[in-house]
């Protein structure tokens, strides 16, 4: 990302993929949360491509999103099990996809996956941008220097 002084010349990035295996003695699910509820961003103006690598469906674990919670902030997250969730009193709406389709959407957004009932496995592949000059900041507000996940991946630190 190289420009000019009205354009990023820098721009942070983390990746992950997400397997929904069929098997019923793992947890498969994830419970309703906004990526910012996992690593705070400040300011967050943070961007995830959520990339179907396997179709999607209702049955094999696709996302759901609560449509326009974007707009209400950063909520509460709480331990659940390994996860972090925020409790959510709407159903929200599936998202089914085809193989190499992609979702985009803020940190803020609510979503969650329902557990993988079928007998194959569905992966995806998740891309998360934010601008250069954004912190990761832990609870207490205090910039996180080394989370492990994200890289710089054009520009200077």
């Amino acid at each position: 990302m190289q420009g000019s002084s009205s354009v990023p010349t820098s721009a942070s990035l983390t990746s992950n993929s997400s397997s929904k295996h069929p098997d019923p003695r793992q947890r498969t699910d994830v419970p309703w949360h906004q990526d910012n509820g996992y690593g705070q961003l400040a300011p967050p103006s943070d961007l995830t491509v959520w990339i179907a690598l396997d179709v999607c469906t209702i049955d094999n674990g696709c996302l759901w999103v609560l449509p326009g919670s974007h707009r209400s902030g950063l909520l509460e997250h709480a331990p659940a099990g390994a996860l972090r969730a925020t409790r959510v009193d709407e159903p929200g709406i599936p998202i089914a996809m085809a193989a190499g389709d992609a979702l985009l959407f803020n940190g803020m957004l609510l979503h969650r996956s329902l557990p993988n009932t079928t007998q194959t496995t569905r992966v995806a592949l998740y891309l998360r941008y934010c601008d250069p000059h954004v912190v990761m900041v832990d609870q207490a507000n205090k910039p996180v220097l080394d989370d492990g996940f994200s890289w710089m991946v054009a520009g200077e630190a």
